[in-house]
């Protein structure tokens, strides 16, 4: 009786994974996300085999990112401070090296090669360090963390990488603010499926000869006439070639916005420039893997780790709408392993632990 009574408080906090049955079916949701893990990469390379082009680099990332999830996770039951300070640490280690170069202005600068790129890694490295402040107990660990944090938070503001500082701003004081509650996942990701929604709306709604409907318009003064047409290319590609699109890599050589400058042959849009280069199925593969991941986060148990989690995934899935962030894979490995760690945390050794 007294199992049964802590078993059912554990679901009343939001705790799934609580009972024999719980746990079944987040090994069957795990299995799942392997599942969708390696169809994108199959994909990737059967429609490389078709079209052409080079899938190995986005391969890599995800297969990277997919490993140190799953480590991550391990780690997070026991040890769930250690991955997100090495995510910390990766940070100050570029900031210590080359401080003029992160806080750089340019559009073209910083350790990444754009400082879009660079506040995008910074979230990150914030959200990293909350997180080690929310599982550690000390003040001795925790005082530092949550200053590293604060720092840290700074350099998009120091980059002037609006995008970045705001979904920071916006995704941090939510996390910290919901404890953990199922519905801060939600909200993410009802946001990130927003700028993805926007971003398809659009794109449709500029033409090749430039006129612009209002979403195109929005989007245009809001974020860039570039930006709009790099939308407008990767969506009018996938359509054209929906089996296994122009080949990996090939958006560049194909995108009539990118052509004009060759510095920047991505879509801005992870899933339009997988649905350029691998087709539909690319598009509906990686869309289907960040809505599983989503998916496994509101299972996770309740914590502000989780609720951390869930903001740096969703910083990234939202980034992703509107930037090249996985081109550099320093950034969607980051938020893996914080993912990884939002979802091994069971909240046992900080101010998240249940009685």
């Amino acid at each position: 009786m007294r199992a049964d009574s802590a078993t059912r408080e554990r679901e009343a906090a939001g705790d799934v994974s609580a009972g024999d049955d719980g746990a079944r079916r987040l090994r069957w949701l795990d299995l799942v996300g392997l599942g969708l893990l390696l169809a994108n990469v199959g994909w990737a390379v059967l429609a490389a085999r078709i079209s052409g082009g080079d899938p190995w680099p986005f391969v890599a990332t995800l297969l990277a990112a997919g490993a140190v999830a799953a480590v991550a996770r391990r780690l997070g039951a026991a040890v769930p401070w250690l991955a997100p300070s090495a995510v910390a640490a990766a940070g100050a280690f570029l900031l210590v090296r080359d401080p003029a170069g992160v806080l750089s202005e340019a559009p073209r600068a910083g350790p990444f090669g754009f400082s879009s790129i660079t506040g995008a890694f910074y979230v990150q490295c914030a959200l990293g360090a909350a997180m080690v402040a929310a599982a550690e107990r000390t003040w001795l660990v925790r005082g530092p963390a949550a200053a590293a944090a604060l720092g840290f938070a700074l350099v998009p503001v120091g980059t002037d990488t609006r995008s970045a500082a705001v979904l920071l701003a916006v995704l941090g004081a939510g996390a910290l603010a919901s404890r953990g509650r199922r519905g801060f996942v939600v909200a993410c990701a009802v946001l990130f499926l927003g700028a993805l929604g926007f971003a398809l709306a659009a794109g449709a709604d500029l033409s090749p000869e430039g006129r612009a409907g209002p979403a195109a318009e929005i989007g245009q003064r809001y974020l860039s006439d570039r930006r709009v047409g790099f939308w407008r290319d990767g969506l009018a590609l996938m359509l054209e070639r929906p089996l296994a699109g122009v080949g990996a890599g090939n958006f560049g050589r194909f995108s009539p916005e990118a052509l004009s400058d060759p510095d920047e042959p991505w879509a801005h849009n992870a899933f339009l420039e997988r649905g350029s280069e691998a087709g539909v199925a690319g598009f509906a593969l990686l869309l289907a893997l960040f809505l599983w991941a989503f998916l496994r986060l509101w299972a996770a148990p309740a914590s502000t780790v989780a609720a951390l989690g869930a903001a740096a995934f969703g910083s990234l899935a939202v980034h992703a709408c509107i930037e090249h962030v996985m081109e550099r894979p320093a950034v969607p490995i980051a938020a893996a392993a914080l993912l990884g760690t939002a979802l091994g945390y069971r909240g046992g050794r900080g101010r998240d632990a249940r009685a």
